[in-house]
């Protein structure tokens, strides 16, 4: 039986790292943008996303696969085939990221000039490209702490890695290095969590005792299950990424600075994600080879009716009050991000369930349905993204952005109803989205662009939004408190 006090707890310890990672994040992105221009800020994460872009393409899908196989052999106390997944998986990410960073050194003038048209960029991409390889180690670490399904310690890896970028690019910008501040960070960040992680890693399973078996069995194993996973990876990063690789070609390093200042906000909302999927994934593969669909339904239905409940009233102040948001964390140069960040902002609540609908179907064994409805809606949002952005600029990127998570979460949707007879209950939320709808519509229309006034109207809003809540018995804080009872503690909803 799946302990779901442990569940539960492993759940805390991970998103408590992630919001920290996400303060440290932000902070980040606030230093750059009050250190350089933005032309500068945008072709940071330019090169950010080029290099970033192609990780999964370098794994091929073996960083989770090799953690499936180290739980698989771990229950069966089988070390000598651990010890192969690892070594073969560090194998062939090696190899193909010194392939890429190769082909990196090759085209680097031609990428300057072709692609991200800014004097100085190629030399950066060479130097940047060393990231990759200190990577690689990274990942195994990684993959280990997961396969042994040491949480707490795992829950360290992403704050610690969010305050070091944070950090030493800080001290650099004081050093003078200017631009390739950032960069630096992040080479040596990526160096001191090797060197911080590697004996952790070794403690949990010392690699040395235990004897190398037959590759290429190993390999066939890791690639069969790795391939449905890099489909999804691929097409995940696409539906991320691809706005900011044609704003890039088709666009400014203007608009993707103005872009990078509105998506992080947009996203923030979904830090509760990893922490719930990551709670969910073990839970709902037990109930699934029990045949407790029911149960899946209880849960999915609770953790919907909660998050909008909770979600909503944040994501509708959040854009009432964006323009104000981008000026105090980015500056008066990035308020033309408004609209985009506007637009972003509403997609949230279909991102955030989309990812959990497609996190559940997973835990069903259904990677590969997975992965062709991603890749499909990916496809869609490249070309979405090549028609609207020399349209509308950072606004038809963010446009094709919403438009695939609502063809994600409704076809998501659709498989969960056929699978487990799964059905979101639209009526019993439409008065709550006509209330923030309302509010959006007379903030623009009949409230002045006046801070006080729209603290006051917000104010306003969210004392309907909750007497609604509790007149109509919307959440019921009884039956809340049972819930997390028999979560903990009978892993049973009455």
């Amino acid at each position: 039986m799946t302990d779901t006090k442990k569940v539960v707890s492993d759940g805390i310890y991970i998103m408590i790292g992630s919001v920290i990672a996400f303060i440290f994040s932000y902070a980040f992105r606030i230093l750059l943008t009050r250190t350089f221009s933005v032309e500068e800020y945008g072709l940071f994460y330019s090169i950010w996303t080029f290099i970033t872009f192609f990780l999964f393409f370098l794994y091929l899908g073996l960083d989770t696969a090799s953690t499936y196989y180290i739980v698989k052999y771990n229950v069966i106390k089988n070390y000598n085939e651990i010890k192969s997944v690892i070594l073969t998986t560090l194998l062939f990410q090696t190899i193909t990221s010194v392939i890429f960073i190769i082909l990196i050194f090759i085209f680097s003038n031609f990428l300057e000039i072709n692609y991200f048209n800014y004097e100085g960029s190629s030399y950066i991409l060479r130097f940047f490209s060393i990231y990759l390889l200190f990577n690689v180690f990274n990942v195994i670490n990684i993959s280990i702490l997961l396969g042994f399904q040491k949480m707490k310690h795992y829950s360290f890896y992403a704050p610690l890695q969010s305050a070091l970028y944070f950090l030493i690019t800080f001290f650099l910008i004081i050093l003078d290095f200017g631009i390739y501040s950032p960069f630096w960070a992040y080479v040596l960040t990526s160096f001191i969590l090797f060197l911080i992680f590697l004996p952790i890693s070794q403690r949990i399973f010392p690699i040395y005792r235990y004897k190398f078996n037959n590759i290429k069995k190993t390999t066939c194993h890791l690639f069969s299950y790795g391939i449905p996973v890099i489909l999804i990876a691929i097409g995940s990063r696409l539906i991320i990424q691809t706005d900011t690789l044609v704003l890039t070609k088709l666009s400014s390093m203007q608009g993707v600075g103005l872009y990078q200042s509105a998506m992080p906000i947009a996203t923030a909302f979904t830090v509760l994600t990893t922490a719930i999927t990551i709670v969910l994934f073990p839970l709902f593969t037990e109930l699934w080879h029990k045949k407790d669909f029911n149960q899946i339904n209880i849960y999915l239905k609770y953790i919907y009716h909660y998050l909008i409940a909770i979600l909503l009233p944040i994501i509708t102040i959040s854009i009432i009050f964006s323009g104000e948001i981008l000026n105090l964390v980015f500056g008066k140069d990035y308020f033309p991000a408004k609209m985009t960040l506007i637009i972003l902002l509403s997609s949230v609540l279909f991102n955030i369930f989309s990812s959990i609908n497609f996190q559940s179907l997973s835990a069903f064994g259904k990677p590969k349905l997975v992965s062709k409805i991603i890749l499909s809606v990916a496809l869609f949002n490249l070309i979405f993204n090549i028609i609207l952005i020399p349209i509308l600029g950072t606004s038809g990127a963010a446009l094709s952005t919403v438009t695939s998570y609502l063809i994600l979460y409704f076809v998501s949707q659709i498989y969960l109803k056929r699978i487990i007879s799964f059905k979101v209950k639209l009526s019993k939320y439409i008065w709550l989205v006509l209330i923030s709808l309302f509010l959006i519509a007379s903030s623009y229309y009949f409230v002045p662009e006046n801070i006080i006034i729209k603290l006051s109207f917000s104010l306003l809003y969210i004392l309907i939004y909750y007497v609604y809540i509790y007149k109509t018995k919307f959440i019921n804080f009884k039956e809340f408190k049972e819930l997390i009872l028999n979560f903990l503690f009978k892993n049973k909803v009455k």
